[in-house]
């Protein structure tokens, strides 16, 4: 099953507290929070907060033990999906 999501408008100050300064921080000049879903589960399905951020430049992804953010530049051929394994 494929879902389509529609962006919520966000900013850093709506994110919770202890994201905020970080994503400021790693975010460059100009580049705008389109959508922010924190996340509780890591790559081995282990309860660990984390973060995915939409920007106007790219999308940034940030777990709770990772020590730094993964991010992927909008570029042609890129593309998002979403599916339900539910």
């Amino acid at each position: 099953m494929t879902t389509e999501i529609s962006l919520v408008r966000s900013a850093p100050g709506e994110l919770a507290a202890h994201w905020r300064s970080e994503v400021q921080a790693h975010l460059h000049p100009h580049e705008n929070v389109l959508a922010a879903l924190e996340v509780d589960l890591d790559a081995r399905l282990h309860y660990v907060k984390g973060l995915v951020l939409v920007t106007s430049q790219r999308v940034l992804s940030r777990g709770g033990g990772a020590s730094g953010w993964q991010e992927w530049t909008y570029s042609a051929g890129l593309s998002l999906q979403h599916h339900d394994h539910a």
